[in-house]
């Protein structure tokens, strides 16, 4: 299995936290757009943020990650 980070996620790394959030939520919308996809902003705890630290744009694998 592979993982990697969508390209519309955009990711900070805190020191006892992350945030994530989706960067079409600072793109332009059609007024009368039905379309509501947006995810909003998540806060993930220190230890997601690790692993989310380490996650590229191009996929790889479990082993890969932890690795790093």
């Amino acid at each position: 299995m592979y993982f990697k980070r969508k390209s519309n996620i955009m990711f900070r790394n805190y020191e006892s936290f992350g945030y994530l959030t989706d960067n079409r939520n600072f793109g332009y919308k059609k007024v009368n757009s039905s379309e509501n996809n947006d995810i909003g902003d998540k806060i993930v705890s220190g230890t997601g943020a690790i692993f989310l630290s380490v996650l590229d744009k191009v996929p790889q694998t479990l082993d890969d990650l932890a690795k790093k």
